[in-house]
């Protein structure tokens, strides 16, 4: 039975104000030049139970990206996003903790290598992502070889799954965070739809974000966004959901239009019948992601 991995891909999203009325408009503001860190911690445990068996993985993980904004007009930018480091630990009930550190010298050995093997082609890949000023990615593309690497692995790989790269464009395009289209004021809500990939299966996503605030946090102010959102199965799909929920705070330096803090749980229960039983998946994750200057 393979190991479960979990690779996050993040995009990050940022803020500005506009003028009258008490109204702030949402937007990127990013310049040619611009050097961005960007982290993330995320803590998953997954349970998967099936035929009156269970199999629990706990999953920590610690993803370092690189953002080069390469090109920014009106219509929006350009940004070269490189996955720098990985650091994920997985502790299975059959296999105990296998680990995974992209800056270790030592050599990985038994299922810590098959982890390594599945992970490592990831360090160094660059991907050019185009995005709109309300922060939509409409294109993603392989920037380096490694990245070309990567995605022809797994157009061609042993199982030729032909999907693998539709899966990967999917999550390199998926915000984070879609601004509204006008400006805002405190109290008002917006949504925006998505699909996503998960262990569990696809998923739309409805979610719903509202301005909470603007805030002075050490003489700058500080846009302060709530978010939850509702799961249903993607269209076609056998995957029924139950007891979704999530939720989300959400921190922009308004002035220099720049992500501080993103901080996030989540909690999901799905089912999906498989041959004569039924395969029910439990996940609860939280996430916390950083964004500084280089």
């Amino acid at each position: 039975m393979r190991t479960p991995i979990q690779v996050c891909v993040l995009v990050a999203l940022v803020v500005g104000v506009g003028p009258a009325h008490g109204q702030t408009m949402l937007r990127w503001k990013l310049k040619p030049g611009d050097l961005l860190a960007v982290t993330i911690d995320q803590q998953t445990d997954s349970t998967v139970a099936f035929s009156g068996k269970s199999a629990k993985t706990d999953i920590v993980l610690k993803l370092t990206l690189g953002w080069n904004v390469v090109a920014a007009d009106a219509s929006g930018f350009k940004i070269r996003q490189s996955i720098d480091g990985i650091q994920q630990k997985l502790t299975t009930q059959q296999a105990g903790t296998i680990e995974f550190d992209s800056t270790s010298k030592a050599k990985p050995t038994g299922q810590s290598r098959d982890l390594a093997d599945a992970l490592r082609p990831l360090i160094g890949a660059e991907f050019d992502m185009t995005m709109t000023p309300r922060g939509e990615i409409t294109a993603v593309e392989p920037a380096n070889e490694a990245a070309k690497a990567l995605f022809a692995g797994l157009e061609s790989g042993q199982t030729a799954d032909a999907a693998a790269r539709a899966s990967v464009e999917q999550m390199l395009k998926r915000p984070l965070l879609v601004l509204p289209e006008r400006p805002t004021n405190v109290g008002e809500t917006w949504t925006a739809s998505s699909e996503r990939p998960t262990v569990a299966g696809p998923l739309k996503i409805d979610t719903t974000y509202k301005l909470t605030g603007i805030a002075d946090q050490n003489g700058r102010p500080v846009a302060r966004i709530a978010m939850t959102a509702i799961f249903t199965p993607a269209a076609g799909g056998q995957l029924t959901v139950k007891s979704p929920e999530h939720s989300g705070e959400i921190e922009f330096a308004v002035a220099d239009g720049r992500l501080i803090k993103i901080a996030q749980q989540q909690k999901l229960t799905t089912e999906r019948p498989y041959r004569e039983t039924t395969i029910v998946v439990t996940l609860a994750s939280q996430q916390t992601t950083m964004v500084a200057a280089k």
